[in-house]
C-alpha cells in the first residue's frame, strides 16, 4: 500500500624495626623454610600497610588466581580477567564503575570496554613502571608485560589473595573434596585438588601423570581432565588400561616465583551399563617422576585425593533443541532487543537440572561490532547478566551460577537470545546464533548433583543447534511521478500564481518509515519565468516559497538521523 506521511524525519615513608633470628648454622631444611615463610609473611604485612598508607590499591578478595600469566585484551574471558577487574575495583582511581555490572562485588570474567577503560587508568597511574618503557604517556588498555609485572607485584606484596610460596613443593590442597558418592554418568566430577608451590624460582610443568586408585576399574571412568581454576590444562585423556594412569603431555603450566597454584583433577563416570555401582575411585600423583618440570618439586608421594563411591542413581538427561520460532525474518538496522533464537531445555523424567552457564555463538555474516547488549530470557524475563559485546570468537558466555536456571524433572523451559542491532548498516548482513558444542551448557542434576553432558532430542548425541537466519535490512523509498495528480501539458496565463507544475509520489516499504530532509528539483526552461516555488502535501504547504538558482530549486538541508524540522 502506498503511503505518504509527515515524519518528524601518592609518597609516604615509614620505618620498621624487626628482630631476626641469628645465624642459621645447623638448622634443618624445614627450619629454614619456616624462617623464610615468617620473613615473607612480615614483608607481605608491611607491604600491605605501605599500600594502604599510599592510598593505593586496597585489600583484594575474590580472586581465584595467584598471578597474571597471560596477556589480556578486549574480548577475552577467564578467571584472570575477573581478578583483573577485582584489582582495578579495589582502587577508586581505577574502578570500572560504582554500581551495576562490573562494579565492586559485581565483577565478571569478560574483558569489555569498561575493563579496557579501567586498565588505561591503571596504566597511567603507574606510568613510570608500565608506560615509560615504551616511551608512552597514555595507556593502551592492553595488559602486556609491564602491566602484568605491576599487577603481579601488587599481588606479591599482599595486595591480593594469592598465597605466598616458599619452595617448589607439591601437596594435597586443604580444600580437596571430601569422600562421598557420585552418580552414574556424572560428568567432570572433582576428585582431587593438588597444591603446587614455588619458591624464589618460577617453574613450568610440561607433563603430569594422574593415577587411579581405590577399589575400582578403569572402565568406571570415561575421561579425565585437568584444570587451573576454570581453565582446562591440556587435552581430555582416558585411563591406560595397563598402567591405570592418564598422561597429560605438552603442557606449559607456569608456577610463578613465590606463588601457589592449584591443579584440579576432574573425572567423568561411565554410564550404568559400564560403571560398577559401589566401586570407590580416587585420583592422585603417585610418584615425583610423574611430574616433569623445569624445577623438580619436592613432596610426600603418593598424593591421593579422597575416594568417590559410585552410587546407584544415574544423572538424568537434559535435551537442548533449537525451536522453530523465531522464524527467519528481516530485522532493521538500529533495532533493539531483537529475538534471534530460542532453545528448548527439557529435563528427563528421572531428574531435574540447574543450569549454571550457557554460551551462544554468532555464525552469521554481521560483524561483532554490529551486535551488542546480548541477553537471555525465559518467558520474557531476563536470566543472568547482559553481555555487552561478543568476544573475539564471536561468542557470548552467560554465567548463571549465582542464580541457576532451574528445570524440574519431566519439564522444559525455553531460553531465548536477544540482541541490539547496530545503526547505520547499509549493506545486507545476517545474524544467526547457535549452541555449538555440548560443553557450551553446564548443568547439574538436582538430585544426583552430578554434571551432565547435554543431549539432543530423546537423549541422542548433541549436535549444534542453530537458529534461523535473520537478515539486517533497511527501509525503502520509491519515488515516482504521481500520474493521478500530475497536471497535463497546458498553457498558463502570464502573471497567475499557485500554478501546479508537477506531482511526485513518495512510497515507503513495510519495514520502516522515512523522513525526507532535502529535496532538489531541476527546472527546464527559463529560470526567470517562474518564482515563489512551494511544496505541498495535499492541501498543506510544507516548504517554500523558494527561488530557482542555476536551474535548481532546493528545499531543506542534509541532516543525519531524524531531523525535527524535516520536510515530511
Amino acid at each position: 500500500m502506498t503511503k505518504i506521511k509527515k515524519i518528524v524525519a601518592i609518597i609516604t615513608t615509614f620505618t620498621f624495626l624487626s628482630t631476626i633470628a641469628g645465624p642459621a648454622m645447623g638448622a634443618t631444611i624445614a627450619e629454614l623454610q619456616a624462617q623464610i615463610a615468617d620473613l615473607l609473611a612480615l614483608i607481605t604485612s608491611l607491604s600491605s600497610q605501605l599500600a594502604a598508607l599510599q592510598g593505593g590499591t586496597g585489600t583484594v578478595t575474590g580472586c581465584t588466581i595467584s598471578s597474571f600469566d597471560r596477556s589480556l585484551k578486549t574480548g577475552m574471558s577467564g578467571d584472570d580477567v575477573k581478578c583483573l577487574q577485582i584489582v582495578l575495583n579495589s582502587d577508586s582511581a581505577t574502578q570500572l564503575r560504582s554500581s551495576g555490572v562490573g562494579s565492586p562485588g559485581n565483577e565478571t570474567s569478560y574483558f569489555g570496554p569498561l575493563t579496557n577503560a579501567a586498565v588505561i587508568k591503571f596504566q597511567e597511574k603507574y606510568a613510570s613502571e608500565i608506560l615509560a618503557t615504551y616511551g608512552l604517556t597514555s595507556g593502551t588498555g592492553y595488559v602486556g608485560t609491564t602491566t602484568k609485572a605491576k599487577l603481579n607485584s601488587l599481588l606479591g606484596a599482599g595486595v591480593g589473595v594469592g598465597e605466598v610460596g616458599t619452595a617448589a613443593i607439591i601437596s594435597l590442597a586443604a580444600d580437596t573434596p571430601v569422600a562421598g558418592q557420585t552418580a552414574l554418568n556424572a560428568q567432570d566430577v572433582i576428585f582431587s585438588k593438588i597444591k603446587f608451590s614455588a619458591g624464589a624460582t618460577a617453574y613450568t610443568v610440561s607433563k603430569i601423570v594422574i593415577a587411579r586408585g581405590g577399589v575400582s576399574a578403569d572402565a568406571d571412568v570415561s575421561s579425565i581432565k585437568l584444570y587451573d581454576g576454570s581453565t582446562q590444562i591440556g587435552s581430555t585423556q582416558a585411563l591406560n588400561t595397563t598402567t591405570h594412569k592418564a598422561t597429560f603431555t605438552n603442557l606449559s603450566w607456569n608456577i610463578p616465583a613465590y606463588s601457589v597454584k592449584y591443579l584440579t583433577v576432574k573425572g567423568s563416570i561411565a554410564a550404568s551399563t559400564v560403571a560398577t555401582v559401589g566401586d570407590s575411585i580416587r585420583f592422585g600423583i603417585y610418584a615425583a617422576s610423574d611430574i616433569t618440570s623445569t624445577v623438580t618439586p619436592s613432596g610426600t608421594f603418593p598424593i591421593w585425593g579422597n575416594t568417590r563411591t559410585i552410587a546407584g542413581i544415574s544423572v538424568g538427561n537434559l535435551d537442548v533443541d533449537v525451536t522453530t520460532a523465531p522464524a527467519a525474518a528481516t530485522i532493521l538496522s538500529g533495532a533493539t532487543d531483537q529475538q534471534i533464537a530460542c532453545w528448548k531445555f527439557a529435563a528427563s523424567s528421572t531428574e531435574g537440572f540447574n543450569v549454571h552457564s550457557i554460551k551462544v555463538t554468532h555464525v552469521g555474516t554481521a560483524a561483532r561490532v554490529d551486535l551488542s547488549n546480548l541477553i537471555l530470557k525465559v518467558s520474557g524475563a531476563q536470566i543472568g547478566s547482559s553481555v555487552a559485546e561478543l568476544d573475539l570468537s564471536n561468542a557470548a558466555a552467560f554465567d548463571l551460577s549465582s542464580s541457576p536456571l532451574s528445570i524440574n524433572a519431566g519439564s522444559a523451559k525455553t531460553v531465548c537470545a536477544y540482541v541490539d542491532i547496530g545503526g547505520g548498516i547499509w549493506t545486507e548482513r545476517t545474524v544467526k546464533f547457535e549452541i555449538t558444542q555440548y560443553i557450551d551448557v553446564v548443568a547439574y542434576g538436582a538430585n544426583s548433583g552430578g554434571a551432565t553432558t547435554i543431549t539432543q532430542t530423546v537423549g541422542t548425541a548433541f549436535v549444534k543447534q542453530t537458529g534461523a537466519l535473520m537478515t539486517i535490512g533497511q527501509g525503502g523509498l520509491t519515488i515516482a511521478l504521481d500520474a493521478a495528480e500530475n497536471p497535463s501539458s497546458q498553457n498558463y496565463v502570464k502573471g497567475t500564481s499557485n500554478r501546479p507544475i508537477t506531482a511526485i509520489k513518495f512510497s515507503t516499504g513495510s519495514r520502516e518509515g522515512v523522513r525526507l530532509t532535502k529535496i532538489r528539483l531541476t527546472l527546464t526552461g527559463a529560470v526567470t519565468d517562474i518564482s515563489n516555488i512551494t511544496l505541498w502535501d495535499g492541501t498543506t504547504q510544507i516548504a517554500g516559497p523558494a527561488s530557482a538558482i542555476s536551474s535548481y530549486v532546493t528545499f531543506g538541508a542534509n541532516t543525519v538521523g531524524w531531523d525535527v524540522s524535516g520536510l515530511f
